[in-house]
Parts: structure tokens; C-alpha cells; sequence
């Protein structure tokens, strides 16, 4: 009785799948990569904003709860310092928790945000200099990734 559910079974999954192989899908799927000026400068900004505030939140949610424990110890609204490990430590509460939540998003805004600013103020003077340079050579400089964009342009074009 087992050996011939468990054949049913096995020569139904062999007769439903075996139409799968003789239409397999035979055109490439394979996505086309981003192109360097797909996306203009602000977008990719504030992608890089997103990662580094993102990224810096565990690191500033284990900082600010060491902190905030620390304090509530120090100035005794804690008998001990809190232990994740340890069942019967005492705990912080539900709004010490979202204290200690809100303070490290905000800390980690604040990275993401010093990090936009650097790299604004970063990519304007350098855009200065080269103004500069260009006006007292009277020479226009060409970065090398300038270089290649008008390279694949005029290819395309011809």
C-alpha cells in the first residue's frame, strides 16, 4: 500500500514536472548593470545617507543603552547594572526602551547627516579648485572619468 501511494506520488511529480524542463524559459536573463549616469547626484546621496545612519544604529543602540544604564545606576534608579543575559536582573522599562531607542536613532541621523555634509562640502571644493585651475590656465581639465563618458558618447554616436 506504501509502495505504491509513494509511486502515484513520485510518477505524479515526474509527469507535472517534466513539461517545466521542455519550455524552460531559453531567453537571457541576466539584468542590465546601472550605468554611471543613471541616477543623478542627490539620489545617490541620500542612498548613502540611508546606509551609514542605518548601518551606525546597532553600534549607537548598544552605545546609548550602556550609557543610559550607567546613568540610571549612578544616580540610583537601578540597584545594579541591567543584564540582557540574566532573567532576574532588573530591566529598563518599556519607556526607558523607547528612551534608549529614540536617543540612538537620532544619534544615528546625526552620523548619516555629518557624513552628507562632509562629503557636500568634500565634492564643492574640489569642484572650486578645478574652476579655479581652469580659469587661471585658461585650459579646460578633463577628469579622466569625464574623459571615458565622452569616449562612449562619441562611439555611440558614430
Amino acid at each position: 500500500m506504501k509502495k505504491s501511494l509513494l509511486s502515484v506520488i513520485l510518477l505524479s511529480l515526474v509527469i507535472s514536472l517534466a513539461p517545466a524542463t521542455l519550455y524552460a524559459q531559453t531567453e537571457d536573463t541576466t539584468p542590465v548593470p546601472y550605468e554611471e549616469e543613471e541616477f543623478p547626484q542627490w539620489m545617490l546621496d541620500v542612498r548613502r545617507f540611508e546606509i551609514i545612519s542605518v548601518g551606525s544604529l546597532p553600534f549607537t543602540m548598544l552605545g546609548t543603552s550602556l550609557v543610559y544604564s550607567g546613568v540610571m545606576v549612578a544616580t540610583g534608579q537601578l540597584a545594579s547594572f541591567p543584564n540582557p543575559f540574566d532573567k532576574t536582573a532588573p530591566q529598563l522599562t518599556t519607556n526607558d526602551q523607547l528612551a534608549v531607542l529614540g536617543i540612538a536613532a537620532c544619534i544615528s541621523i546625526g552620523i548619516g547627516l555629518t557624513d552628507l555634509i562632509i562629503t557636500l562640502v568634500k565634492r564643492n571644493s574640489a569642484k572650486k579648485a578645478l574652476e579655479q585651475e581652469e580659469a587661471q590656465t585658461g585650459q579646460v581639465i578633463i577628469t579622466p572619468q569625464e574623459a571615458g563618458n565622452l569616449l562612449r558618447k562619441n562611439t555611440e554616436d558614430e
